[in-house]
């Protein structure tokens, strides 16, 4: 008599996953699950601290200096910057770090792209390239030639 059970509630149960998918998709989950302004905070926080004292370039920075600097902890942080940014820490400064690269494709043309890498604390250009075309889909070589033709 159990057995003869499992499969109606296990289908039941299953509907009710399906209806709220789809419910969490028509509402907008990320209206649901809004960042806290609190979060929002610490994320602003983060990312001033990172843009100041070359911290950004610091290639010796690490997770743990950036807690002790915000004055919370790992997991708050981390669900912080997934909460506003959709991404890990580590990966929410790796995108400042090629954001501030491209910048400074912008605005020091003197400068080889590898000494902008190296400016912005990534020790293998290589992995700039990729992190570089993978955020804007050119390679950094390809938005410089661009930046300086729209400039002419």
């Amino acid at each position: 008599m159990e057995t003869a059970l499992v499969l109606p509630i296990f289908l039941y149960l299953m509907l009710g996953v399906l209806f709220f998918v789809q419910f969490m998709e028509t509402a907008g989950a990320t209206e649901l699950f809004a960042p806290s302004g609190e979060q929002q905070n610490l994320v602003i926080r983060l990312q001033e601290y990172l843009l100041s004292d070359d911290n950004l370039s610091n290639t010796d920075i690490n997770r743990d200096d950036i807690i002790s600097a915000l004055g919370t902890n790992k997991n708050t942080l981390t669900d912080a910057v997934k909460a506003v940014t959709g991404k890990s820490p580590m990966e929410y400064m790796r995108t400042l770090k090629v954001e501030e690269a491209r910048r400074k494709l912008d605005s020091h043309p003197e400068l080889t792209i590898e000494a902008i890498a190296f400016s912005c604390g990534f020790n293998i250009p290589s992995t700039f390239y990729r992190l570089f075309r993978k955020q804007y889909g050119i390679s950094p070589t390809e938005y410089r030639k661009m930046a300086t033709s729209q400039e002419k």
